[in-house]
């Protein structure tokens, strides 16, 4: 749901941003302990990592004067860096959600370390700090702005798709927040194209988690984003996606030039039973109920029941049935809603559909002797 937006919430954000820069300043020139196993993959021996000098590690030797370098471009380059404890604490922290405490207690180390971040993970365990700390960051609410410094510094393009994971839910809460231009701005640099399907089943995954949970202003921005891939499955589901979200906001007109736009369907093509639910619910807009179900009807013939929409396209044929004064037909798709996808929020609603319903009709006794 939106949150109050004001001057003081701007306030803070800029706070924020500025206090990100100050962790950099802090930390971004600390040393920490490693273990350089580049041509002893044995080696115990904890040295000091001092930092980064024209293309070399510069490591400092314990008991030794002066310091040695190690070229990014070594031969099997590999250094283990030795994370306080502070760190272990903090990771049993966000193994139970608990955000708040973690923080600060890596942030120290995750700016110290975040220099390194485009070492390749094979060769420095730098990564999975990063990523955790971003996960803190951008799950718990007021750490928007530091979420949005880091995500800024790193390139989504090269970087693990969980970095781009992170960026999507820092693109929801700046949405949420009203500041919909940093949004867009952090959406843009999401790598999505045809060749990256994997990021791809990440950003419909997401998007449909935020419709699930009513957030359909910010689903949208993620179907737009989508619909850039033409030529996709997923562009094509996401014009459709972008008409649902609209009739759900109330611009059934809106959500027809959508349907349009995804062009003419088979009952065979993937999305046809999308299609159907949609243009039902442009009639329900309108309490068209017989428009409704005769569209909603075309659907369930081609649906398959693992699809996500399956559920809602069933029960809108029930509540049509149960508009339309068929009490008991509305009950046996409510009952199958309601068996088929029990934990499902349409099963919820067909439950009270059910309530809602007059007893069935008492069946007749044939007569006796026949």
């Amino acid at each position: 749901m939106k949150r109050l937006f004001s001057v003081a919430c701007l306030f803070i954000l800029g706070a924020a941003a500025t206090q990100a820069q100050d962790y950099f300043r802090q930390y971004g020139n600390e040393t920490i302990p490693v273990i350089n196993q580049t041509t002893d993959p044995k080696s115990t021996e904890v040295l000091t990592l001092v930092g980064l000098d024209r293309g070399d590690l510069i490591l400092r030797i314990p008991g030794r004067q002066g310091e040695v370098g190690i070229p990014l471009q070594s031969a099997n380059l590999k250094l283990q860096i030795q994370y306080p404890d502070d760190v272990a604490l903090a990771m049993r922290n966000l193994e139970s959600d608990e955000y708040e405490a973690a923080i600060p207690l890596m942030r120290p180390t995750v700016y110290t370390v975040f220099r390194y971040f485009e070492i390749p993970p094979e060769s420095m365990n730098v990564h999975a700090i990063i990523d955790s700390y971003l996960k803190a960051l951008t799950s718990a609410p007021g750490h928007e702005q530091e979420a949005g410094e880091l995500l800024r510094r790193i390139d989504l393009k090269k970087a693990p798709a969980a970095f781009s994971q992170h960026a999507l839910r820092y693109v929801t809460s700046m949405v949420d927040l009203g500041q919909q231009d940093a949004a867009l701005t952090m959406l843009n640099r999401i790598p999505m194209n045809a060749d990256n399907v994997e990021m791809l089943d990440m950003v419909m995954d997401f998007a449909g988690e935020l419709r699930d949970q009513g957030n359909l202003d910010e689903a949208q921005f993620l179907y737009d984003r989508l619909q850039q891939t033409e030529g996709t499955d997923h562009a094509q589901e996401s014009i459709l996606w972008s008409a649902y979200c609209n009739v759900a906001l109330g611009r059934a007109q809106l959500a027809g030039i959508f349907v349009d736009k995804a062009g003419d369907l088979e009952p065979e093509d993937r999305v046809y039973s999308l299609a159907q639910l949609v243009k039902a619910k442009i009639k329900l807009d309108t309490l068209n109920y017989t428009g409704a179900m005769e569209e909603a009807a075309q659907g369930v013939v081609a649906v398959d029941v693992g699809f996500s929409w399956a559920p809602e396209l069933i029960y809108t044929t029930g509540l049509c049935y149960e508009n339309l004064d068929f009490p008991d037909t509305a009950r046996e798709v409510y009952q199958e809603i309601v068996l088929f996808w029990p934990e499902n929020k349409w099963a919820t609603l067909s439950e009270q559909g059910l309530f809602r319903l007059p007893p069935p009709a008492p069946k007749e006794e044939a007569p006796s002797g026949a």
